[in-house]
């Protein structure tokens, strides 16, 4: 299905569709949320499990390791090597299902301009729409490359707190990982400037 065709049921009957498009990428949480995973196996879980299973405790001593504020040495029992691995289980089953769940909403996507207004669908973890206005969209804001990009929709000029948290996270007015975002730009801010034309 396109992308167009999943927008049917959100358009108005006189509204007139001048671009569509998906993700075409996993957003950069989602990989952020993947890598520390991959990491906390490699650094943190990976001696542990070892040292439950061999028992052999040496291999903290070199590191210094620490549990509950207390080095790991040889003479350390293995329960606590046992209730660490829990504890680091726990959160990584949580890291790893906040990167699927980043993955599967940040793919899950349709965007729409038309002449009235930016639509974005999304369809996980519910289905659900939402649109922006042209006459109130003030700031289009374009990053990434020329390939693949992300275009934020304002209402007002953001402030510099806007802008520092939209660098670690999409915000939910944004057509994010676009092909063209070039081009896209482009046909936004002409939308845009043709309705404060027809405002006048």
């Amino acid at each position: 299905m396109t992308a167009e065709d999943d927008l049917k049921d959100v358009l108005l009957p006189d509204e007139h569709v001048l671009w569509t498009g998906r993700p075409q990428r996993v957003s950069r949480i989602a990989l952020c949320y993947g890598l520390f995973a991959v990491v906390l196996i490699c650094v943190v879980a990976a001696p542990l499990a070892q040292a439950a299973l061999t028992g052999d405790m040496s291999i903290f001593e070199s590191v210094n390791f620490t549990v509950n504020g207390e080095k790991l040495t040889q003479e350390t029992p293995i329960s606590d090597v046992y209730t660490s691995l829990i504890m680091i289980a726990v959160i990584f089953v949580t890291v790893v299902s906040a990167a699927i769940l980043w993955a599967l909403s940040s793919r899950r996507k349709s965007f729409a301009l038309t002449d009235k207004r930016a639509i974005i669908k999304s369809h996980f973890p519910v289905s659900k729409a939402s649109s922006i206005p042209l006459k109130n969209i003030f700031v289009v804001e374009r990053s990434g490359g020329k390939r693949i990009g992300i275009i934020k929709l304002f209402p007002t000029d953001p402030n510099l707190l806007s802008r520092i948290m939209s660098l670690y996270q999409i915000p939910a007015n944004s057509f994010s990982n676009i092909e063209n975002p070039q081009v896209t730009e482009a046909t936004i801010l002409s939308a845009v400037a043709q309705s404060r034309m027809e405002q006048v």
